[in-house]
């Protein structure tokens, strides 16, 4: 007997047996498709949401370990052995007549052989003066871990010191030997040890299992700090900075002061150096936000798009199929309201089947995007932003067939066959 009115577990048990009866050798290609067409889309949509936001964070992640008062300049177009064109007259005219700079540190480096007793290690060796205002950092944003950093008064006297950073800590020094005031040679140079950078594990949360990223936060922890002076003496044979280390005074200004910085080294005749500074990395990753959300979201709704059609084209033949039955429902009681809700909530149900199953599928993916080095940051908000929009559309492509189906009228509908 068919029953006047429609309970939300008839409903759900109808969506299920649309595709199951859809399943047949005849519309079985033509509804997989329609599925997975949903299934696209909803992977499409969480993968934008969570790579886009994974790059984005890592992008503030690293702007705030720079420091968000702090502008990096470095000579981009040096060959081996080219001598930058800066000079520390450069920067300290930078210090001067640049009203929001608070300090400014050059920086000179290079990769040097490390020797402590048997031990060989090869790493970036980097000189610079100390900023004097973020105790316990570096220029760069790395953090003490035990010791000193090197001091304005190292730099002065050209003390032969040096902070080394976690990797070389590793591997050079054996666990029972505390690394502080023991020396290392520095390719001929000896020096010694004021401080322990504290290792940097990863850029964002389950970035170490990225290969990678695994390998630039080593590099970073593969380095070694001297006071300029000392290295430009007795390591790089050079006085000329690679670049620089500008601290401002007020951080909602960094753009404007950048700019003035490269106005007053051009007209100094200083060519070929590349800025770098918060504003201008959350610039330019919320560029590439956009860009994939633009990129994949074209790819989610074309998915959606052809999934709903889908859809919507299965109902109205279920509707066709059903048109005794929705007479026989309309004669004994049934409102055009309980109809129209039965075919909108199948519709939905089945467009969800394939929402969820894009959902299930990004999960799977995930694992797989870190190991391969993807910065992919997974929120519930990702999954709750696809179930909604299949949602959206399962209910847009429901409404044609639904409304079909609410206006047929009983005489007519109990006629057919």
């Amino acid at each position: 007997m068919v029953k006047p009115f429609i309970r939300s577990s008839e409903v759900f048990k109808g969506g299920w047996s649309i595709l199951r009866s859809f399943m047949t050798a005849r519309n079985k290609l033509h509804t997989i498709a329609a599925v997975l067409s949903v299934a696209v889309g909803s992977w499409a949509i969480v993968a934008m949401l969570s790579l886009a936001n994974g790059i984005f964070l890592k992008t503030a992640s690293l702007a705030n370990r720079m420091g968000l008062d702090t502008i990096e300049i470095v000579a981009f177009n040096l060959s081996m052995g080219q001598r930058s064109s800066l000079t520390l007259e450069d920067t300290a005219a930078v210090a001067t007549e640049i009203p929001n700079v608070r300090s400014v540190s050059p920086s000179l480096g290079q990769r040097m052989q490390l020797r402590f007793g048997g031990a060989v290690l090869e790493a970036f060796v980097e000189g610079f003066v100390d900023l004097g205002s973020k105790s316990g950092r570096s220029p760069s944003g790395w953090r003490i871990e035990r010791g000193s950093y090197i001091s304005q008064q190292d730099d002065d006297e050209s003390n032969s010191v040096a902070v080394i950073g976690a990797t070389v800590r590793e591997h050079l020094f054996p666990p029972e030997i505390d690394p502080l005031d023991e020396h290392i040679a520095i390719g001929t140079a000896v020096f010694r040890v004021k401080g322990v950078m504290k290792k940097s594990t990863g850029i964002i949360a389950g970035a170490s299992s990225s290969a990678p990223l695994a390998e630039f936060e080593d590099n970073y922890n593969n380095r070694v700090f001297v006071p300029f002076k000392t290295g430009a003496d007795l390591l790089f044979g050079t006085e000329h900075p690679q670049g620089m280390a500008v601290v401002v005074t007020n951080p909602e200004q960094i753009s404007e002061t950048a700019n003035e910085i490269r106005d007053l080294l051009l007209r100094r005749g200083v060519r070929g150096l590349l800025f770098r500074h918060p504003g201008e990395k959350l610039a330019e990753a919320e560029r590439t936000r956009n860009q994939l959300w633009l990129g994949l979201g074209f790819i989610a709704g074309i998915a959606l798009m052809a999934g709903g059609l889908s859809i919507m084209n299965i109902m109205l033949m279920s509707v066709k199929e059903q048109t005794r039955e929705i007479g026989i429902r309309l004669t004994v009681g049934a409102s055009q309201r309980d109809i129209f809700r039965k075919y909108l909530t199948e519709a939905l149900v089945i467009t969800l089947a394939g929402g969820l199953l894009g959902v299930m599928i990004s999960m799977a993916c995930y694992p797989i995007a870190k190991v391969i080095g993807l910065p992919v940051v997974l929120s519930p908000w990702h999954v709750v932003s696809a179930i909604t929009c299949v949602a959206i559309v399962g209910l847009l492509c429901g409404v044609i067939p639904a409304r079909r189906a609410a206006a047929l009228e009983p005489a007519f509908a109990l006629t057919r066959d």
